[in-house]
């Protein structure tokens, strides 16, 4: 399915993207502890990730519908170029104020990208092979925290955080050009008309579902603070540290992978 199937190139999209994503959040959050010493610095920088979600995601469903999907992934890829190298300039406590800001348009950008893949993601497979297709992306997320991690931190370690940051500047050309291929489904238009949508009603599972989703995110950030603290900091291997403690993260995804295939 992987060698055969229009998915590859959102798969490979998604590795090159995600890898780039770990370049630039493990030398970025190295960075903040590196000028400011503080952990809750790095907790706020994540904190700040997540409220993009909250607002866009919902509008990168609804345009999902509406425009030629394989191009919007591809203009919020590009879009987000400038942000990832303006990090190149912060070099003092007082430019902290950039890094905060660039991460938060960079999460704009991601919360209008994964609605608009998924939405491509379930056009493009077909029912039957979605079980598949959510392993492969387990199998995505694991590769991208093993490979995007550790060799960000080696590299961040070795060549400086400024590598790291133009490492991820390519990777979101490269991540364009590999989905221009694509071809299939660009929307959920028919004859001219948006498909349907049902009034989603609120019933007390969906809330469970809600309130657990809230819980694991909470503990999800604070598990990723500790991430960057310890490796940075407690254990003083810098982006190395990160790096090394993300990959082991993504060990565990990939062996789950393969144990439940």
């Amino acid at each position: 399915m992987i060698r055969h199937h229009p998915y590859r190139y959102l798969f490979y999209s998604g590795i090159v993207n995600g890898i780039g994503d770990r370049f630039s959040q493990v030398a970025v959050l190295t960075l903040l502890l590196q000028l400011t010493g503080s952990g809750m610095a790095v907790g706020a920088a994540l904190g700040l990730r997540v409220v993009p979600y909250l607002l866009l995601s919902p509008l990168g469903g609804r345009l999902a519908d509406r425009l030629n999907k394989k191009w919007m992934l591809m203009l919020t890829d590009v879009f987000r170029i400038p942000f990832a190298l303006s990090f190149l300039l912060v070099d003092t406590k007082e430019m902290v104020w950039l890094v905060f800001t660039s991460m938060f348009v960079l999460a704009c950008g991601e919360a209008v990208y994964q609605p608009v893949r998924k939405s491509f993601l379930a056009a493009l497979v077909e029912k039957k092979d979605l079980v598949k297709v959510n392993g492969w992306e387990q199998l995505l997320l694991g590769v991208v925290l093993i490979a995007g991690s550790i060799t960000g931190g080696v590299v961040a370690y070795i060549f400086g955080t400024s590598f790291a940051f133009w490492l991820n500047s390519l990777s979101f050309i490269a991540a364009a050009i590999v989905i221009l291929p694509l071809k299939g489904p660009t929307s959920n238009r028919r004859s001219g008309k948006v498909a349907s949508r049902k009034r989603v009603h609120w019933q007390s599972w969906m809330l469970f579902v809600l309130a657990i989703q809230l819980v694991g995110a909470a503990m999800d950030g604070a598990f990723n603070v500790l991430i960057s603290v310890y490796g940075a900091d407690t254990f003083r291997l810098g982006e190395l540290g990160v790096g090394f403690l993300y990959g082991a993260l993504g060990t565990g995804l990939v062996a789950s992978f393969f144990f439940f295939q």
